[in-house]
């Protein structure tokens, strides 16, 4: 995956590549590429809640997206907070 703006460009093809385990079948490319902040968003909640209830099955289902997202931040450089 790349950096910068081709990120949102990326996730745009990853869900179209899985439009089917995102129960998107019914979407046309242009709907998902406007949607993919919110499905971006609504990846990362149901993870995060996965992650907090141990959910292996929600988990090994959507391993490309956890896959993808780890991919991205490995990409994108360090943020450094200093107060």
């Amino acid at each position: 995956m790349g950096q910068g703006p081709s990120i949102r460009g990326d996730l745009a093809r990853l869900y179209i590549a899985h439009k089917r385990d995102l129960a998107l079948d019914d979407w046309s490319d242009e709907q998902v590429v406007a949607e993919v902040n919110r499905i971006t968003s609504a990846l990362v909640a149901c993870a995060m809640v996965a992650m907090q209830r141990d959910d292996r099955a929600w988990l090994e289902r959507y391993h490309w997206a956890s896959e993808a997202f780890e991919r991205l931040c490995d990409d994108l450089p360090a943020t450094h907070f200093n107060a």
